[in-house]
């Protein structure tokens, strides 16, 4: 059985991506979000998927912010 967590990344309290259900193990993903000149706050979440809190594991590795 696989494990799942929720992902959210949010801007200002606002939900800019989503994952649901995610239970891939070892995968790498590209998380790319356009910020507006505005945005001040960069939140990271991750949640239990509803299965259990066991093995929820998600990391976000070297998060970086590109300014142009």
């Amino acid at each position: 059985k696989k494990e799942k967590s929720d992902i959210f990344v949010l801007v200002d309290g606002e939900t800019r991506f989503k994952k649901l259900g995610f239970d891939q193990k070892g995968i790498e993903q590209n998380i790319n979000i356009p910020l507006k000149e505005s945005d001040c706050f960069l939140t990271l979440i991750v949640t239990d998927g509803g299965d259990s809190i066991a093995i929820d594991w998600v990391g976000f590795i070297k998060p970086v912010l590109v300014l142009k």
